[in-house]
């Protein structure tokens, strides 16, 4: 149904976040209020109107249309290599205001420039590059798609993108490779880092591993749930209680 209202426009609902709403296509019209809790939270704390965040991982633009209803004028490239999905994500722009700062970028980001395959789960939100954590974690691979991947470090110093004041990765196990690609971005700009841990194998999740590509960087960080706030040690960070 969720999918069939995309693809005819037929249904939407509300969604309201701290003092900002927005509209996406849904299988149901009933209004949604928005968690405020990490890693949204984190974001609308720091965000300043006219930064630049990079949404890696952006799936059908919730946190992306939660910045822009919230903060005016942040520039937003949501980032989503998900064919079906990016189609969604497009969507959902279009019935609100203030699209015109969001540039979406169909390619994945990675430790390094290429094509991969990405594995689309049942479960659009779990698809990835990892097929043992779409198998898991989505209920079994329904198709695969290849994708182009970028490092963040190309599109920042090669292709000219504007660097980012905050990036969020939320990228079903891949979180490491992204930061791997970026580290001359990290190192130049210092971005507060908003990221998802994710599992290893079932069981072990990867925060070590985010912590030590993070670690050259001097950056703190803190952990809410399944959550990483990561900040350069020359900036403030709030804590979340």
């Amino acid at each position: 149904m969720e999918d069939f209202s995309y693809r005819y426009h037929l249904i939407t609902r509300k969604v309201t976040i701290r003092n900002g709403s927005f509209r996406v296509y849904a299988w149901h019209p009933r209004p949604w209020v928005m968690e405020d809790t990490p890693p949204i939270s984190w974001m609308l704390d720091r965000v300043s109107p006219e930064d630049v965040v990079y949404d890696i991982g952006a799936n059908r633009g919730y946190f992306t249309l939660a910045l822009l209803s919230n903060i005016s004028g942040v520039r937003i490239f949501p980032f989503e290599p998900n064919p079906e999905v990016m189609a969604k994500l497009k969507a959902n722009l279009r019935l609100n205001k203030d699209k015109d700062y969001v540039r979406p970028v169909k390619y994945a980001l990675g430790a390094e420039g290429g094509t991969t395959t990405l594995n689309i789960s049942w479960v659009d939100s779990a698809s990835s590059i990892r097929a043992v954590h779409a198998e898991d974690s989505g209920h079994g691979i329904r198709s695969t798609v290849e994708i182009q991947v970028k490092t963040l470090d190309k599109l920042v110093f090669e292709e000219h993108f504007p660097a980012p004041q905050h990036i969020k990765i939320d990228t079903e196990g891949f979180e490491v490779p992204v930061l791997l690609g970026a580290k001359e971005t990290i190192s130049q700009y210092r971005p507060f880092a908003y990221i998802e841990v994710h599992t290893i194998n079932g069981s072990q999740d990867n925060e070590q591993d985010i912590r030590q590509a993070l670690y050259p960087h001097g950056y703190s960080i803190q952990r809410y749930r399944m959550q990483l706030l990561c900040a350069p040690d020359n900036k403030r960070s709030k804590t979340y209680s």
